[in-house]
């Protein structure tokens, strides 16, 4: 791959259980969210999952999938992205439109 950054895959059969962070967001931070993502073009694609929180309960959550890809099924799988991971992730340049939405300037 070309780069180093967790991705979550839908892949039947393969992967475990993860570990992760579950927000409530207003809808400009959602939007937000799907432009960080690539929703819009297709880099990602988001759907509801079923998360099991810490204290036993289920709550439904929006997930961002990777589509997958065989160059990165056949990486080794995480649990959990941990500062080791982090080190190594090299994200892209600064979207305005992304820290506008998230000040509060629409449009």
């Amino acid at each position: 791959p070309t780069t180093v950054g967790p991705v979550l895959m839908d892949e039947v059969g393969s992967g475990h259980r993860i570990q992760g962070e579950v927000f409530k967001i207003d809808d400009s931070a959602l939007q937000a969210m799907d432009i960080l993502e690539g929703v819009r073009n297709s880099f990602y694609y988001k759907r509801k999952v079923t998360v099991q929180m810490e204290d036993d309960k289920d709550e439904l959550c929006d997930a961002y999938f990777f589509p997958a890809k065989e160059e990165l099924i056949s990486q080794p799988a995480f649990p959990c992205y941990t500062e080791e991971h982090h080190s190594l992730y090299r994200p892209g340049p600064v979207n305005e439109e992304i820290v506008g939405l998230c000040r509060g300037s629409h449009g």
